[in-house]
């Protein structure tokens, strides 16, 4: 799996259907990059965009807007800023969190503000009323919007038509001579290129879905810019935006964001402090040993000292802090003794295989990361199995045609 996901990062030729638009947007950059009716363009700006107090990232509305084909207008009188792309429009005014989408009254979080000449409106509205998928790029922190179908979809994620066709795109730069050297067909190699599109685009949504709060670390970005460099030196780019939100979704379909993510959670803490248990124990031979073991400790005597004293398990040696275990770990009269006790409780000598123990339940520590990754593939592994398998929304077959 890990070597199928290693060949997905090695190619990013990305090449945009005639009839997507495609826009990326620089966040504090000039430059706004799109791909529409098979064209690209590159547009300079004054203004840059930028995030607002508020978190919300802000456009010069008219570079967004014209990219997608939507027309734009200024009434400076009534300070109102009016966008029509096809059978919808958009009136906002400046300073003002009313908007109005076909006549209907919505509320903004963020205002619409005019900055060095240029009106800057909040991207995410304007995507959203216009009904197009909106991106966000951790890794190079730009913003891709793309007006395409959704193709795949869960209850907490999607991928568009033009992620399908990067997808697809990277397949056939990946295969297309070694597929056409075995004597495959176009038209079979096409359907096998879709195929492991669609496949891979349903594990990206399905490892999504499992974590929706999931976010990728400052190392998985620099392996991701790592890659991203690698691939420009072989594949010509079109957008690099595209390219890097590919790779990053490559990043969640093995499944390291959603891991770390419900490593971190606090399910997993709850179980860890429910299912696991900390104990010490004194193992000796027979039972004439255990008691006299007993009674010294009755008398007072520190439990670590009678440890280095009788014990004859080497393992306590390097754990001196106790064994910390869940079910089905140990033997099973030293696991039900040890669930049994109280918090600093210790036990009636327990025949074992070895012997006879005497244990001592000692708090549980800190959660260690081993053991909290542990709990989250169990709990991964079961998501993923009763998860409901993404919508296929668009049939291969039309798929086909609009890769065609």
């Amino acid at each position: 799996m890990k070597k199928f996901f290693a060949l997905l990062l090695i190619a990013s030729m990305l090449i945009i259907n005639c009839n997507a638009a495609v826009v990326e947007v620089n966040i504090g950059g000039i430059k706004v990059n799109s791909i529409k009716d098979g064209e690209s363009r590159t547009i300079l700006l004054e203004e840059v965009p930028f995030v607002n107090e508020s978190g919300r990232t802000m456009v010069p509305v008219r570079a967004i807007s014209e990219s997608f084909g939507a027309g734009v207008s200024w009434d400076g009188e009534k300070q109102e800023v009016k966008i029509v792309n096809g059978d919808k429009t958009i009136l906002l005014y400046i300073d003002s969190n009313k908007a109005l989408l076909d006549g209907k009254e919505i509320m903004l979080d963020s205002v619409p503000v005019i900055k060095g000449g240029r009106t800057f409106v909040p991207l995410r509205f304007i995507g959203e009323s216009f009904g197009y998928n909106i991106n966000y790029v951790a890794t190079t922190k730009q913003i891709i919007i793309d007006d395409t179908d959704i193709v795949l979809k869960s209850d907490n994620a999607k991928l568009s038509f033009a992620e399908i066709e990067a997808l697809y795109n990277i397949y056939y730069q990946v295969d297309y001579k070694a597929a056409m050297a075995k004597g495959m067909s176009e038209e079979e190699f096409n359907i096998t290129a879709l195929y492991r599109a669609l496949q891979t685009g349903l594990a990206m949504v399905m490892f999504m879905d499992a974590a929706p709060g999931a976010t990728l670390g400052e190392e998985d970005f620099e392996l991701i810019r790592e890659n991203i460099k690698s691939d420009s030196a072989y594949f010509a780019l079109p957008l690099e935006g595209i390219s890097a939100l590919m790779h990053e979704k490559l990043y969640y379909s093995n499944g390291g964001p959603a891991l770390s993510f419900i490593a971190n959670s606090e399910a997993v803490r709850e179980i860890y402090e429910k299912n696991y248990v900390r104990a010490k124990h004194i193992l000796v031979d027979d039972e004439d040993t255990a008691k006299e073991v007993l009674e010294k400790i009755s008398a007072g005597e520190d439990f670590d000292a009678l440890i280095a004293e009788y014990g004859k398990d080497p393992g306590m040696e390097r754990n001196k802090d106790g064994y910390v275990f869940t079910y089905d770990q140990m033997i099973k009269p030293f696991e039900e003794a040890s669930f049994a006790l109280s918090e600093g409780e210790i036990s009636e000598p327990v025949l074992g295989t070895y012997g006879y123990h005497i244990i001592k339940k000692e708090a549980l520590p800190e959660m260690p990361e081993s053991i909290a990754y542990t709990i989250a593939e169990e709990i991964l592994a079961e998501i993923l199995e009763n998860a409901k398998e993404p919508e296929l929304l668009i049939p291969a077959e039309e798929l086909l045609e609009m890769l065609g």
